[in-house]
This record gives C-alpha cells, sequence and structure tokens, in this order.
C-alpha cells in the first residue's frame, strides 16, 4: 500500500513540476505580447465591424480581444487551463490511459518550432487554434 501511494505522490508531484515549468516558459517566451493589433483601438475596431472581412473566426477574434487585454500572468494561466482541459479530453478518449497520453504529449513536443509558436504562444493562434481543438475533442 505505501508503495502505491508514494507512486501516485510522484505523478503529483512530476505534473506541478511540469505545469510550473511550462508556465514559466510561456511566461518568458519572446514575442509573447505581439498581438499588437489585437491589444489596440484596430482589435476594437474590427469588433465595431463585426469582423466582416476579416478571417471569419469570431469566437477565436473575441478570445484573443479579451486575452490581449489581461495581464500576462492571468493570460498564461487561462492559456494552460485551456490546454489543460484538451488534454483531459484526451486522456478520456484514450480511455484513461496514461501510456497513451504521453505518447499523445511526447508527439505535440516534437511539433515543429515555428508550428509552436504559430498555435501555442502567439495568442491570437492559440484563441483561434487550441480552443477549437478543445471543442473538438
Amino acid at each position: 500500500m505505501k508503495e502505491k501511494n508514494k507512486i501516485k505522490w510522484f505523478y503529483y508531484i512530476t505534473l506541478i513540476a511540469a505545469a510550473v515549468l511550462l508556465f514559466v516558459l510561456m511566461y518568458k517566451a519572446p514575442f509573447r505580447r505581439d498581438d499588437l493589433a489585437w491589444g489596440s483601438e484596430r482589435g476594437i475596431q474590427r469588433l465595431r465591424n463585426g469582423f466582416r472581412g476579416y478571417n471569419g473566426r469570431y469566437i477565436g477574434n473575441l478570445i484573443v480581444l479579451v486575452l490581449t487585454r489581461l495581464p500576462l500572468a492571468l493570460t498564461v494561466t487561462i492559456e494552460m487551463l485551456v490546454m489543460g482541459v484538451g488534454l483531459w479530453n484526451v486522456w478520456l478518449i484514450f480511455k484513461k490511459s496514461k501510456i497513451l497520453l504521453m505518447i499523445f504529449c511526447s508527439l505535440a513536443l516534437l511539433a515543429p518550432h515555428a508550428m509552436f509558436n504559430q498555435t501555442i504562444l502567439w495568442v491570437a493562434g492559440f484563441s483561434n487554434f487550441v480552443v477549437s481543438a478543445v471543442f473538438v475533442f
């Protein structure tokens, strides 16, 4: 019984350490706040025009408008929560298999650097692609 508790605590500590590391990496990433158009009056103009003629991603556009106006730490925390919900959905799809989830996460980490920057670190990319993926899963 004691061995099982040790393994359980090891998983929790590993999960917390991974979350802290991901937070620091996302927080300190270069160009983290490069969504100048969304965070400025230009973003509000797009909203007033109903995003007419822009890209058709209305929910993602609304999300990026909100995220670019929040403090950076809160933005990163919200993004991590959304990614956590996505991983939880994948875990359920894989019938709670830790091995398959680890393979999925490993493959996600092997994505090309430019793809990671465009979908995870770039706020507009995150709000349009990752949020959509969470709903698909």
